[in-house]
C-alpha cells in the first residue's frame, strides 16, 4: 500500500487489497481460546512388548470453539498407531517396540482461534 502512495501507481495497490482484506477477515474477534488446560490418561500404565498404550488428552478452554493441533515426540522404542484429533480431544495409540522402561513422549497441543493465527499453547509430558 506505501509502494503505491509513493510510486502513484494504484494498480500497486489493487494487488495488496485481496491479501489484506482475506487478512482482515481472519483476525480473531476477541474471542480467542483462553486459561488452555490439558489432561493427560494412560491406560494401562505397565504393558509388555507389542502391547499397546491408549493415550487420551482432554483439552479445556474458555472462549470460541478453536482448532487443535498436537505434535508428537515420541519416546525412545515407542511407535504411534493412531492419532485422533477431536475438538476437546487428542487420542493416541502407541506400541511398545522393546521391553524395558520407556518414556512415552511429548505431546505438543497448540489451540488455535477461529481465524488460526493467535496460538495458545500446552504441553503434556506422559511417562
Amino acid at each position: 500500500m506505501a509502494a503505491a502512495l509513493v510510486t502513484g501507481r494504484p494498480w500497486v495497490l489493487a494487488l495488496a487489497a485481496a491479501p489484506l482484506v482475506l487478512l482482515a477477515l481472519a483476525l480473531p474477534d476477541g474471542l480467542h481460546p483462553a486459561a488452555v488446560t490439558a489432561e493427560a490418561k494412560v491406560e494401562p500404565r505397565r504393558r509388555f512388548e507389542g502391547e499397546k498404550v491408549a493415550v487420551r488428552i482432554t483439552v479445556s478452554y474458555e472462549g470460541a470453539p478453536a482448532r487443535l493441533d498436537p505434535g508428537v515426540a515420541l519416546g525412545h522404542g515407542v511407535r504411534l498407531d493412531h492419532l485422533a484429533v477431536g475438538p476437546h480431544r487428542v487420542e493416541l495409540v502407541l506400541t511398545a517396540q522393546r521391553w524395558g522402561r520407556w518414556t512415552l513422549g511429548t505431546v505438543d497441543v497448540d489451540v488455535y482461534d477461529r481465524g488460526g493465527l493467535v496460538p495458545a499453547h500446552r504441553a503434556n509430558r506422559t511417562r
